[in-house]
């Protein structure tokens, strides 16, 4: 619940988030093996990156929402997943990039949690890319039209479970699953 007027750098072995705001951006760095589980209810007012190196998995709004006011980025290098948005609702307010470089991937709304990306904002795989793991995308609520492109390389699986993209989507992926989800705009799945 602490207010931060600070940047926050962290290289530590786990952090579990729960609560607080962030004014300024907030760079985290995970290398250990304990899991880290945060309660949410954090607000980002400028950005945050996450690199999740431990060989652990790393949890955000496991009971309460985040809020992301700036821009998000995290890459996985665990063999664990990251999840976000696992319960209530989190929002993205910002452009959000995501990339996975072992098996360890993405789940969002793990518990039924909702994440709504705002109007104009993207998400996109960073450079490192998004290989040989999952993209789970649940419950995620696009805000506007903005067309998103996603590309997920070598035995990447992208499952799209009750989303809702108003804009084009163009989905490139060696797996892809759809269910329950509605989409608005142009949509290419190769």
């Amino acid at each position: 619940g602490t207010h931060f007027n600070a940047r926050v750098s962290a290289y530590t072995g786990v952090f579990n988030l729960n609560g607080g705001e962030f004014d300024l951006p907030v760079t985290l760095q995970d290398t250990g093996y304990t899991n880290s589980t945060g309660s949410g209810n954090c607000v980002f007012d400028d950005s945050l990156t996450i690199i999740h190196d431990g060989d652990n998995w790393l949890k955000m709004a496991n009971t309460n929402g985040d809020t992301y006011n700036g821009p998000v980025s995290i890459v996985n290098h665990s063999i664990n997943p990251v999840y976000l948005s696992i319960s209530d609702t989190s929002y993205f307010n910002d452009n959000l990039e995501i990339a996975s470089t072992n098996f360890g991937g993405f789940i969002f709304g793990n518990s039924n949690g909702v994440s709504y990306l705002a109007n104009g904002k993207t998400i996109t795989i960073g450079p490192e890319g998004f290989i040989n793991n999952y993209l789970i995308l649940q419950y995620f609520k696009q805000l506007g039209s903005t067309a998103q492109t996603m590309t997920l390389t070598d035995t990447a699986t992208v499952r799209l479970v009750s989303c809702e993209f108003n804009g084009g989507l163009t989905l490139e992926a060696p797996a892809i699953t759809l269910k329950n989800s509605i989409f608005y705009g142009t949509t290419e799945l190769t």
